[in-house]
């Protein structure tokens, strides 16, 4: 039985199926397990900046993960105590999203509908005492406009430290998939599905009652 699933996947891996060899030549993405769960109903171009910003944090992500191995219980923060002063400012360039200047009207609705999306959730405070926190991830997002219309340019993304410590907190642990999920999939559920399953992958069978799944989609 063991050698036929190996054979299988043998098969698959040199399979010419097109899904099959994207999933084969794609870069991987760390992602914290505590957002990739975060339940919403996110378009296929909200996917796609999400897992962009997450793309740029890789190397926070990478030393949070290479550190816990070392301790195997820490769980640091991807911005310490230190750096909270300032916020996060970055640039993404909309091709390494996957989005040509015939989708910028639809990228920028996306970004439009990110900077005003909040979340709620309960926080223990130092004391220890617990607080219920609304906060948007996104301070500012910026894209470059011309006299007719939207440009070519690169999206200026501006965040608040503390809420990313929040939202991507590695507290949980880590997953990884394909970085590229949301600009290969043609359903918009599908990078979704494809990532929450992600986080279950090495904790064997795993149970998730339906109206949870559902809540999760939105």
């Amino acid at each position: 039985m063991a050698k036929k699933k190996k054979d299988k996947m043998q098969q698959l891996m040199k399979s010419d199926n097109a899904i099959i060899k994207d999933l084969r030549d794609q870069q991987w993405l760390y992602n914290p397990k505590v957002f990739a769960q975060v339940a919403g109903d996110f378009s296929l171009m909200h996917q796609r900046v999400l897992l962009g910003v997450v793309e740029k944090l890789q190397d926070r992500i990478i030393h949070s993960i290479d550190e816990n191995k070392k301790d195997g219980q820490l769980w640091l923060p991807l911005f310490s105590p230190e750096e909270m002063n300032t916020s996060v400012d970055f640039e993404i360039d909309p091709r390494d999203l996957g989005v040509t200047p015939g989708h910028y009207p639809e990228l920028a609705q996306a970004l439009k509908d990110l900077v005003g999306m909040t979340m709620g959730y309960p926080k223990k405070k130092k004391d220890g005492s617990m607080v219920y926190t609304w906060v948007s991830l996104f301070s500012r997002l910026e894209m470059p406009m011309g006299e007719n219309g939207w440009r070519t340019g690169k999206i200026r993304v501006k965040m608040d430290k503390e809420n990313v410590n929040d939202f991507l907190s590695m507290n949980s642990g880590w997953t990884d998939h394909v970085a590229k999920i949301a600009q290969f999939s043609k359903k918009q559920r599908t990078p979704r599905i494809y990532i929450y399953l992600s986080t279950f992958r090495w904790s064997g069978r795993k149970q998730v009652p339906y109206p949870d799944f559902c809540e999760f989609l939105r």
